[in-house]
């Protein structure tokens, strides 16, 4: 077990008796020379639930028995208890039973987890600090309180954070942010949470009514905002957030061939977005103000990134959208007008947008209670939108924290000229995700009025997204918000799952590539080797403390070094469980590269035997494979996943369909950090051709899984804060049973668009052309011993077109070439 703790700071002794007595940890008046008092104080303050409530919280008084009942629970050895050593009125603490004492308090059994009198040695184990001292005494006793407190536990929580959650702040008469370790403390209260809606108005008029969309916005904020307090606003842009609708019917016919393209002369002049003139209605006439929303706010997500900072003085507020319930508009397939209606909400909680208490009587409210500095977090299209609205450069975004986020929409539906599905959304693109998110027809009087409207709309989508060619055109242009990652202000971290077949690594990587050597801005970039998911419940990793960290500095204006603390670039590794790295980059532009090249000599890529293709035995550097497999994949009626499987498989029953070329056992660890290039020479039997390709980790051992498991006993739902929402906690397990193989990294081209993603090259039967192209970045360890394998087909069934016509892919050995770059030479 490895619990990493980089959202931690060091504070001096002053700084640390200071922020013990802030959080009522220790009295105004608390000496360390006196050490058994002190003892006694510390040890009573960590156990707030042992104090019963006189007249209300703010009478609790302290209940000696059930207080001596927990220290005689806690052993500092094999024969003393918690209470005999307080009881004994020490002057000093051996280190070995004052950190056998703490690791009980954050969650490990003594005699189970760690022995006695190995305590330290399981705390370096395991990453957790300590102080390097022969004896604990009144030198040292604050820093060592001070660090036991700061120190996250078996529930991935700081013992601080525990100890808060079992009572510690309540009863507080002023409320206020209140920090410890750089980091806001969960002081607000969470019964009385102020619950509103209000319309923003956006400068859009979507569904061409002639107003300006209205936008539904429901805000969650600290109830002391009522008395006067402000507070920052984490906002999540989230089209799904009410509701989404049955896409079934609207999924296109991925069972058909992809057609030839003729040649062209498109330019990249030719394909650049234009805004289009349009003619935005005049603002609404305001008949009004209003201090409170004049509608209840119901919560209806489960984000407990941002339930555990609305108890920590952070305002939590989302939108829809426009098309979504209870909105105007209608949804455009992530244009630009999605973009502006998220800046609006922006606006307004900083004061430049308006917003009125219902959508017909005219009364304006503003954002009163808020600091005007916004942060922008979640998942997927809530991380898309907070990467579009930072390339926007709108005041008052002070960071965003995106996580599997979108920065082209090309990257995500298309690749290379061919038409892609995200992983298990085959059929989808564009205009399916709109309906998808079109929430808006559960009103249904809006529904009605606007159906045609909506039709139109959606039907524009769909010429624009152009399923027939996969190119990359103007539609794709308008959504590549990476064109203006200059226009951003805000500091920014990535997160970003390295085994994402949805919004897969490339979106992160080219947004990386804009943003590292910006000196103005601060970014991160997390990668983890999870699927399409949050980190925040992670055990091995403290994401939670460090966007603490993080937000407390960026919105709270606290001066904690976080800038200089979080790492620039934090990878998990892929071999060992909750094993964690810090690098200076990713995918260096200088990286050192291995190239692997067919051929017998040592370090080359040899052909498979099981599943190498046909080799001319007229020409042995020619050898050829035949994509005819999509009748089988539809006869078996099995899944993308499980046909990946098969078809990478040691016994290979696919085999006809791919050309498979291994390396020798690697004699040590190869570290791939980047994209890799690869370059072939291949002819096609057709006048149309696509290709695919896999990089393979082969070699039998128990892998790590690539999505995070529940803990699923009880003490590991850890509590937000105190009588509060809980999270559930999860990590990263290796494998039950060994494997034989793992899909590293994948990529697909159109052959006409072998010089890029718009401009087409003949292609003719028979015919051999030179292709190189990118395939999906990442980051991989394969171990010492495991081979590296490069599969090259043509049908990807779980994401491209599924070919009905057999073809037949030629392929010379002697111009194949793999560039690896590599985290140091190999």
């Amino acid at each position: 077990m490895r619990l990493y703790q980089y959202g931690r700071i060091e504070a001096d002794d002053t700084a640390a008796l200071s922020e013990l007595k802030n959080m009522g940890l220790v009295a105004a008046d608390f000496n360390p020379e006196d050490f058994s008092g002190a003892i006694r104080q510390i040890y009573t303050s960590i156990f707030p639930e042992t104090r019963v409530s006189s007249g209300g919280e703010a009478g609790k008084v302290e209940s000696a028995g059930t207080l001596r009942d927990r220290w005689n629970s806690i052993a500092i050895n094999e024969t003393q208890t918690l209470a005999d050593f307080i009881d004994s009125t020490p002057i000093a603490m051996d280190p070995e039973e004052f950190y056998a004492v703490n690791l009980q308090l954050l969650g490990f059994i003594i005699g189970q987890d760690f022995q006695p009198g190995q305590a330290r040695q399981f705390m370096d184990k395991t990453l957790l600090p300590h102080l390097d001292a022969d004896i604990i005494d009144p030198t040292n006793l604050v820093q060592a309180f001070y660090l036991m407190l700061s120190t996250r536990g078996l529930k991935g929580l700081t013992l601080v954070d525990e100890v808060a959650s079992r009572g510690l702040l309540t009863g507080r008469e002023a409320r206020e942010h209140l920090f410890f370790n750089g980091k806001s403390q969960p002081v607000f209260d969470t019964k009385g949470i102020i619950r509103e809606v209000v319309y923003v108005e956006a400068p859009i008029d979507t569904d061409g009514d002639g107003k300006r969309d209205l936008l539904e916005v429901a805000i969650f904020r600290p109830a002391e905002t009522n008395q006067g307090m402000k507070v920052p606003a984490l906002f999540t842009a989230e089209p799904y957030f009410k509701g989404i609708e049955d896409e079934s019917s609207a999924l296109h016919n991925v069972n058909q061939n992809i057609a030839p393209k003729e040649p062209n002369n498109v330019t990249a002049e030719d394909v650049t977005y234009r805004p289009r003139p349009t003619q935005v209605p005049p603002p609404r006439e305001v008949k009004g103000e209003a201090t409170q929303g004049a509608m209840w706010g119901v919560d209806c997500t489960d984000y407990t990134l941002a339930n555990y900072f609305l108890a920590r003085g952070f305002a939590q507020v989302y939108a829809g959208g426009p098309g979504t319930k209870n909105s105007e508009g209608l949804r455009t397939g992530a244009g630009i007008e999605e973009v502006t209606a998220t800046v609006a909400v922006i606006e307004w909680l900083n004061g430049k947008a308006r917003a009125f208490t219902d959508k017909t009587s005219g009364i304006e409210i503003k954002a009163w209670w808020c600091t005007g500095k916004v942060a922008m977090t979640d998942i997927s299209f809530m991380g898309t939108l907070s990467l579009a609205a930072a390339t926007t450069g709108v005041e008052g975004l002070e960071t965003i924290i995106s996580e599997s986020g979108i920065s082209s929409w090309y990257d995500y539906y298309r690749d290379h000229g061919l038409v892609l599905a995200p992983q298990d959304c085959q059929g989808e693109d564009l205009d399916v995700l709109a309906q998808f998110t079109f929430s808006r027809i559960e009103n249904g009087a809006d529904y009605l009025r606007l159906k045609d409207k909506w039709l139109q709309v959606r039907g524009e989508i769909a010429k624009g997204e152009d399923r027939t060619s996969g190119d990359y055109n103007a539609f794709w242009d308008e959504r590549n918000y990476r064109k203006d990652t200059d226009k951003i202000k805000c500091d920014v971290v990535l997160v970003r799952g390295l085994n994402d077949w949805n919004v897969k690594p490339r979106n992160a990587q080219k947004l990386w590539e804009k943003l590292r050597d910006r000196t103005d801005i601060s970014t991160r970039v997390f990668l983890h080797q999870g699927q399409h998911q949050h980190m925040h419940n992670w055990r091995s990793i403290d994401f939670l403390d460090m966007m603490n960290l993080w937000l407390s500095y960026k919105l709270l204006g606290v001066q904690n070094g976080a800038d200089g603390q979080l790492p620039r670039v934090l990878v998990q590794d892929n071999v060992e469980e909750m094993k964690w790295g810090t690098y200076p980059d990713w995918a260096a532009k200088d990286a050192p590269k291995t190239v692997f090249v067919p051929g017998e000599a040592q370090g080359s890529l040899r052909v498979d035997p099981v599943a190498g293709g046909e080799t001319d035995t007229a020409s042995p550097r020619l050898t050829s494979f035949v994509d005819d497999g999509t009748a089988q994949f539809l006869a078996e009626g099995i899944t993308g996943d499980h046909w990946q499987d098969k078809f990478l498989s040691v016994e290979n029953p696919l085999g006809r369909g791919q050309l498979r070329l291994l390396s020798d056992p690697l004699d040590r660890d190869l570290v791939i950090d980047g994209v890799i290039d690869l370059s072939v020479r291949v002819a096609v039997d057709a006048n149309v051709g696509k290709l695919s390709a896999m990089i393979v980790d082969y070699g039998r051992c128990r892998r790590l899984q690539s999505t995070a498991t529940d803990l699923l006993w009880l003490g590991h739902l850890r509590p937000l804060a105190y009588d509060y929402k809980w999270d559930q906690l999860q990590e990263f397990q290796l494998e039950p049973q060994p494997s034989d193989f793992k899909m590293i990294t994948k990529g697909h081209i159109n052959m006409a668009n072998r010089t890029n993603c718009y401009q087409h090259d003949p292609v003719e039967p028979g015919q051999f052309y030179d292709i190189t192209w990118d395939l999906q970045p990442t980051f991989w360890r394969v171990a010492k011993g495991h081979q590296l394998g490069l599969v090259l087909y043509s049908t990807d069934m779980g994401m491209t077109m599924r070919e009905s016509r057999v073809s037949t892919y030629s392929v010379d050995l002697s111009a194949l070439k793999l560039v690896v770059p590599t985290l140091g030479a190999f």
